[in-house]
């Protein structure tokens, strides 16, 4: 539900693959990645990792042992986006969201501003689309 956000979107010369899950716990942890490329060059791709979890999960837990592992072992590990939401329906109220990508590091600039302006207003504006296990309010 997440990373649809940014694959619903289109983004001038950006490819978006389908967005699978990783990692699901309702309420503690909610992990989507997807594969993005230039129409132009489609054998450079990079990776969106988006995460979702509860401020009650910390970085050094056994459940985001996964999730640290594709970040700590990238190839080139880029946040594009952080932040904190209330979220009744996670646990501790409180959830972290962050955006990754994942990849090659010649990446454009302006295209990682426009995939971070989109996702943060998507997340966090208008649509009020907080939880990945919640719909649009």
């Amino acid at each position: 539900m997440a990373l649809e956000l940014l694959t619903d979107q289109e983004i001038e010369g950006v490819v978006f693959g389908r967005p699978r899950t990783v990692e699901y716990r309702r309420g503690w942890l909610f992990v989507q990645e997807c594969e993005g490329w230039m129409e132009d060059a489609p054998w450079d791709r990079a990776t969106a990792l988006f995460v979702y979890r509860s401020k009650l999960v910390k970085p050094t837990s056994n459940m985001y042992r996964a999730v640290a592992d594709k970040i700590l072992l990238g190839e080139d590990v880029l946040l594009i986006c952080e932040g904190r939401i209330e979220d009744p329906q996670v646990m501790g109220e409180e959830a972290i969201y962050q955006l990754f990508r994942i990849g090659p590091d010649d990446y454009d600039k302006a295209i990682i501003d426009a995939v971070r302006e989109l996702f943060v207003r998507s997340l966090c504006g208008e649509s009020r689309l907080v939880g990945p296990w919640r719909t649009a309010q």
